[in-house]
């Protein structure tokens, strides 16, 4: 475009200089057809150990114009407080989600929802796809060891002890005490079954004296205790704690011993 100035003096002066003007198109799709995200939620999971950026999901970006290189910017809105989680665009024009520190503990945290927003230029995105939820499940390892819980009465004495008395002239079958230990994993990972490990102290031709219930901890006696020799008392057991019943390769499954010290307390009679 020129442009022409002039003054209003006699002679009149004037000058003409050439103006150059841009016209920058705004793209306005129909809201329907712009940019967005393919689902309005997406799902994953992740285990516990995962390590420093893995890749938890990728989502995927609908694009009016492929041909098109429109800027693209990924953002998680909410649900990353902890910093877990980052984000960023693939050379596909896609959002893909990774872990960004090692931070998972599925004690901790079962689960995150994240909200993920996506912009580029205006017009471009399809408000009602602009916005997706990621729903981030945290698969359990058995990362945690059995734990036994001591009685305060125990604890007086000795670390990692339990102590019990039974009268000489108690029936087969009666109880002795109970042992209890927790496992802080979920599910069957968490649950925790006993068994009584080979001792001396209570081996003899005639079989054990004790025997313990592989669920409750209860220990119970199998044999009378009226005629054991005295070098053979206190008893001296000890109890093996185990997770993930049922497993067989040792590196699925965590153990946790705890010693019993088992008195009897003989009736005097007149």
């Amino acid at each position: 475009v020129d442009v022409k100035a002039y003054d209003l003096g006699e002679p009149q002066l004037s000058s003409v200089t050439s103006v150059t003007i841009f016209v920058r198109r705004v793209t306005t799709p129909i809201p329907e057809l712009g940019m967005g995200f393919s689902d309005d939620s997406y799902n994953a999971r992740v285990l516990e150990s995962a390590v420093a950026g893995t890749l938890v999901k990728v989502l995927t970006v609908v694009h009016p114009r492929p041909s098109q290189p429109y800027p693209l910017v990924c953002t998680i809105v909410s649900g990353n407080s902890e910093d877990v989680f980052t984000i960023n665009v693939t050379t596909e024009k896609n959002c893909e989600v990774r872990l960004k520190d090692t931070k998972l503990d599925h004690e901790h945290a079962e689960s995150y929802q994240l909200k993920i927003r996506l912009d580029t230029l205006a017009g471009v995105v399809n408000p009602t796809k602009s916005t997706t939820m990621l729903n981030i499940q945290i698969i359990d390892i058995n990362d945690n060891v059995p734990t036994f819980v001591y009685p305060e009465s125990s604890k007086r004495y000795a670390k990692n002890a339990y102590f019990g008395a039974i009268a000489s002239d108690k029936e087969i079958g009666s109880t002795v005490l109970q042992v209890k230990a927790e496992d802080l994993d979920g599910g069957k990972l968490g649950d925790v079954r006993y068994e009584l490990t080979d001792d001396e102290d209570q081996n003899s031709t005639e079989g054990p004296y004790f025997a313990v219930d592989s669920k409750t901890g209860i220990i119970r006696t199998l044999r009378t205790l009226t005629d054991v020799p005295s070098r053979d008392l206190p008893f001296r057991l000890v109890i093996t704690a185990r997770d993930n019943p049922g497993a067989t390769n040792p590196s699925d499954f965590n153990t946790a011993q705890a010693h019993v010290v088992v008195s009897i307390q003989y009736l005097l009679y007149n």
